[in-house]
């Protein structure tokens, strides 16, 4: 797992702000089952926490620009982002979402993905607070870092 020296001053500074997380990965080129199971388990866990997510496949079927500028609004509006960056999958929307959420907002991201806790896309890598192999180590990172 990477763990960026700013994940304490990103995410652990908000602790009492943490209120919306954006949840980002891959919708197109991989199976539905894929795009959708994690980001339910996501919402639970942070519903249990009381943190509200923001999820982009809510604006499916809309008009390119309409879907991005949503997308970017949705990013404003949260505190992190919890992103979904699995090997061997196309993810050109998600990283576009984890360099805007990192180096134009300076919003703190975790990101997750098997195979990548320990060899992670450098752009991945650079951009990310914390990458982590699985959902639930990510999820630990994020309730750690605001408990």
């Amino acid at each position: 797992m990477k763990t960026s020296l700013n994940v304490q001053h990103g995410l652990a500074s908000m602790k009492h702000m943490l209120k919306t997380i954006y949840l980002c990965g891959p919708m197109d080129q991989v199976p539905k089952k894929c795009s959708l199971d994690w980001r339910k388990k996501a919402t639970s866990e942070l519903r249990k926490r009381g943190i509200t997510v923001e999820d982009p496949t809510d604006r499916v079927n809309l008009p390119n620009d309409v879907i991005v500028e949503g997308d970017k609004k949705a990013i404003r509006n949260s505190q992190c982002v919890l992103a979904y960056v699995p090997k061997g999958v196309p993810f050109v929307g998600t990283s576009m979402e984890i360099f805007y959420a990192s180096q134009v907002l300076g919003i703190p991201v975790v990101a997750w993905g098997e195979g990548n806790g320990t060899n992670p896309s450098p752009w991945v890598d650079v951009h990310s607070n914390h990458v982590c192999e699985t959902l639930d180590e990510a999820l630990s990172v994020i309730f750690e870092a605001i408990s």
